[in-house]
């Protein structure tokens, strides 16, 4: 569906931005008023940070908008009358950066090292992430994380694996983000091994987690202050991944049957369950949905696009006013990880 008031469907605007010094972000105004220039606008974020979508014909408009309160940074503009609807459709994959010929699983990093992002002097303020899936990788790239460390289910990093990490960032201070609760401790011991460099660790528990505490950060903020504001986008995310049960259980005094598949939250309970995993998506998405704006489904190895746009329709049809992405996370093991904000 075109944007209201379009005749097509313009031009899709995104950008990133921050505040200038010493001034604030008004998103309930800056919604109102992008709304005059455009359709489908969204505004996620907070007084200092905020990312900005709308569909329009004046793309100008809205990034002079942008840079008349801040800076823009990580800016796309995409002539969406031009494409195809199915290409639209897969534009999905696209939303971040990512090249769809880059989202295959070939591009996943193989060998178990830190993915350092170039070649760069010491800096004041670094990010780190623990991180799987070739989309994923990529997502968190274009968001200006210095270094990563392959690592998921079954696949925990070592210390030692991070402690190269954080020498990789070459940074005087650095925030981890361990995207799974089974590589906190590593993360801990990891910090405090670290020579040179102030590690803080923020115990981001998946990969939405841990986008939304990059997306938060402030490199001119003090290193703890900033941690602190990137664990806070970290916990007003609400977010849960949708896997299968490998034998039949009891989980949280329901019956979970083999093969079934099941939604969890970022702490292993379970909220849903059921034959069809996108009925059981939408199942759990309607509880964690409750005041959000956008819902962000990244879609796993083993989850084709067209299970992803059944999930978005269901339930865009439920929930007409939240806005619905799709991105091709690339993620093994969990066939949606999802994200509502």
């Amino acid at each position: 569906m075109a944007p209201e008031g379009d005749a097509g469907w313009g031009f899709e605007t995104m950008y990133l931005l921050t505040a200038k010094e010493a001034t604030t972000l008004d998103i309930d105004r800056m919604r109102a008023q992008l709304g005059t220039m455009g359709g489908s606008v969204l505004v996620v974020g907070d007084s200092r940070v905020a990312r900005v979508r709308l569909h329009s014909e004046r793309p100008d408009l809205a990034i002079v908008y942008g840079l008349r309160r801040g800076t823009v940074s990580r800016g796309t503009v995409e002539n969406m009358d031009l494409l195809s609807a199915g290409e639209r459709e897969e534009r999905a994959a696209d939303l971040l950066g990512v090249p769809v010929s880059a989202l295959d699983e070939a591009s996943v990093p193989e060998a178990r090292v830190p993915v350092a992002i170039g070649e760069s002097p010491r800096v004041p303020f670094a990010v780190v992430a623990v991180v799987v899936g070739s989309g994923i990788v990529e997502a968190f790239r274009a968001a200006g994380v210095t270094a990563m460390v392959p690592g998921g289910q079954g696949e925990d990093p070592s210390t030692g694996e991070l402690l190269a990490a954080i020498e990789a960032a070459c940074a005087d201070a650095v925030v981890l983000l361990p995207n799974d609760p089974n590589v906190r401790l590593a993360a801990v011991q990891a910090a405090t091994l670290a020579h040179g460099t102030a590690v803080h660790v923020v115990q981001t528990r998946n990969a939405a987690e841990g986008l939304a505490a990059v997306l938060a950060a402030d490199p001119r903020a003090e290193p703890a202050a900033n941690a602190a504001r990137m664990a806070r986008a970290a916990a007003a995310i609400r977010t849960f991944v949708v896997t299968t049960a490998v034998r039949d259980a009891i989980v949280n005094g329901r019956a979970v049957k083999r093969g079934h598949a099941i939604a969890l939250d970022p702490d292993d309970g379970l909220i849903a369950t059921g034959p069809d995993r996108v009925r059981v998506a939408v199942d759990a998405v309607a509880v964690v949905a409750d005041g959000a704006e956008l819902l962000t489904i990244h879609q796993g190895a083993d989850a084709s696009l067209e299970e992803a746009e059944r999930f978005a329709a269901l339930f865009q049809a439920a929930f007409p006013a939240l806005v619905v992405e799709i991105v091709r996370g690339g993620q093994p093991h969990h066939a949606f990880l999802v994200a509502a904000e």
